[in-house]
């Protein structure tokens, strides 16, 4: 999908997308004939990843999740 159907995807904007890319944060993309393209699988993958379930104690403090 393009980075503004997976920015609408996980509630995120573009630009945030755009800036994760370049930290080399957030959910994998592919580039594809130049154009930045993500998977819904890798999308759904980082949700997974950056839940945060209330039954779990959090993580400690100074550490950043995915």
């Amino acid at each position: 999908v393009s980075p503004r159907e997976a920015a609408e995807y996980l509630g995120a904007s573009p630009r945030t997308l755009r800036e994760w890319r370049f930290l080399h944060r957030g959910p994998a993309w592919h580039v594809l004939e130049g154009r930045i393209r993500y998977s819904t699988d890798d999308l759904d993958a980082y949700l997974a990843a950056v839940r945060v379930d209330p039954a779990t104690p959090s993580a400690p403090a100074g550490v950043v999740r995915p």
